[in-house]
């Protein structure tokens, strides 16, 4: 007959695991990490890890999921000096077009927003 998982039958489990294991560097047993994913969403997470003696870490290392992102390399190529942007300025009756290198444009801008 299965037994019914509680804080109080998990606790017990660690309990008599910590006094069979054969040193304090052997790893918690995954049957034993099962039963706390098992039971994590119906106790505080301050709660479990106080009574089974885990730290923080240890918990939210082995309950959550794995929130490892994979990152993709991004190739940045510089574009060639002598390519330009060309700056429009409207009004209702005349247009003025300013061909300025894209390497300038941080000199420029600032100049023609005072202008305006």
């Amino acid at each position: 007959m299965d037994q019914l998982l509680t804080l109080d039958t998990i606790e017990q489990d660690f309990s008599q695991w910590r006094q069979r294991r054969k040193s304090r560097t052997e790893p918690i047993p995954q049957a034993l990490w099962d039963k706390i994913t098992s039971i994590k969403d119906y106790y505080k997470h301050s709660e479990i890890c106080k009574r089974l003696n885990l730290s923080g870490s240890q918990f939210k290392d082995r309950t959550q999921p794995n929130t490892t992102k994979v990152l993709d390399f991004v190739t940045v190529m510089q574009e060639p000096q002598d390519q330009t942007a060309t700056l429009s300025l409207k009004s209702q009756t005349r247009t003025l077009e300013i061909a300025i290198p894209i390497a300038h444009l941080g000199d420029v801008l600032p100049k023609i927003g005072q202008l305006l």
